[in-house]
C-alpha cells in the first residue's frame, strides 16, 4: 500500500530526528567512559550501556515535550534551541547519579565541553537535515482559496521561496458556494485560505476540519490574540497552521511520567506525617485509618 505524502513527511522527519539523537547519545557515552567511568569506585562495565539508554530516553522525552522532534518541518532555529535545552536537561539529570556512584560531585568540565560539542552538532545537523527533508519529501498538494487578487500574489510569493508548498489550483470564494468548495477540497491535502471575510473564512475552515484537511491561514487580529494555531515561517510573513488539536504521544507520556514521579516523591516526603496521623487516629478513637 502506497504511503500518503503526509506519512512520508513524518517518516523522514522522525528518521532525521532519531539520527541526531543517537549521535548526541554516543557523544555522551564516549565522554562518560573516557572521562568519568575510570574514576568511579565501582566500575559499571555493562552498566555503562544502562547509562547510555537512560540518557537516550531522557533526551527523547525532553525533545518531544518541547517540539524538538519536528526536524525539517519547523524552523532550524526553533528545533535547534529545543534540542539544545533537552541536551542540557539530560546532562544535568545524568550528572546526579554519576556523582552518587563516586560518592562525590564529579568535575563538570568534561560535561561542559561535551555539551558545547553537542550544541555545535545540533545546529549543524538540523541545517543538513532541513536540506535532506526538502530534497526528499513531496510538496503539499495545496488549494488556494481567495476572495481578491492579493491571495494570488501571496501564493506566487510562497511557491517561489520554498518547494514544500505548491499551489495546485485555486478557488475563488467570492462568487462560489460552500457546497462547491466541499466537493473540490476532497482532492487536496491542504488549503491556503486568504479570505478577508471572517464569516466566510470560518465556514471554509470548518469544512476543512470535517474532512481532515490541513489549513494554512494568514493571521488576522483575532488569530494573533487567541493564538489558537501554530506558526510556520515560509516567507517574512508568518502563517498560522491550524489542524484538529490532539495531545502528542510524547507530551502525554511526559505528563504521565511527571505525574508519577512528582506524586511518588511527594508521598515519600510526607509519609512520616501520614504515619503520625494514622497512629493518632488509632490511639484517639480506635477507628479505621482509611
Amino acid at each position: 500500500m502506497k504511503k500518503k505524502p503526509s506519512e512520508t513527511r513524518q517518516t523522514v522527519s522522525s528518521s532525521l530526528f532519531f539520527i541526531g539523537i543517537v549521535v548526541n547519545s554516543l557523544v555522551f557515552y564516549y565522554t562518560w567512559v573516557k572521562c568519568y567511568n575510570p574514576f568511579i569506585r565501582h566500575r559499571l562495565y555493562r552498566g555503562n550501556y544502562l547509562f547510555l539508554l537512560t540518557y537516550f530516553l531522557i533526551l527523547v522525552v525532553c525533545c518531544y515535550a518541547m517540539d524538538g522532534q519536528k526536524v525539517g518541518e519547523n524552523r532550524i532555529l526553533d528545533v535547534s534551541i529545543s534540542q539544545i535545552i533537552a541536551n542540557l536537561i539530560a546532562v544535568v539529570i545524568m550528572y546526579i547519579p554519576g556523582s552518587l556512584l563516586q560518592y562525590a560531585f564529579l568535575n563538570p568540565m568534561a560535561f561542559i565541553v561535551m555539551f558545547l560539542v553537542q550544541c555545535v552538532f545540533v545546529v549543524s545537523w538540523n541545517y543538513v537535515a532541513k536540506r535532506i527533508y526538502l530534497a526528499v519529501v513531496l510538496p503539499y498538494k495545496m488549494l488556494l482559496v481567495y476572495d481578491d487578487q492579493k491571495g494570488k500574489k501571496i501564493a506566487e510569493k510562497i511557491t517561489k521561496i520554498t518547494p514544500l508548498y505548491q499551489i495546485s489550483d485555486s478557488f475563488f470564494a467570492g462568487d462560489r458556494s460552500i457546497e462547491e468548495f466541499e466537493e473540490i477540497i476532497s482532492d487536496y491535502e491542504s488549503a491556503l485560505v486568504v479570505v478577508k471575510d471572517d464569516g466566510l473564512r470560518a465556514q471554509l475552515t470548518q469544512v476543512c476540519f470535517i474532512k481532515n484537511i490541513q489549513v494554512f491561514l494568514f493571521p488576522s487580529l483575532a488569530n494573533i490574540v487567541t493564538r489558537a494555531s501554530s506558526e510556520i515561517y515560509v516567507t517574512d510573513t508568518p502563517i498560522l497552521r491550524s489542524t484538529i488539536h490532539r495531545i502528542p504521544v510524547g507530551a502525554e507520556f511526559f505528563k504521565r511520567l511527571c505525574d508519577v514521579c512528582i506524586s511518588g516523591f511527594a508521598i515519600m516526603l510526607t509519609s512520616p506525617i501520614w504515619l503520625i496521623l494514622a497512629v493518632s487516629i488509632k490511639l484517639c478513637d480506635g477507628g479505621p485509618v482509611f
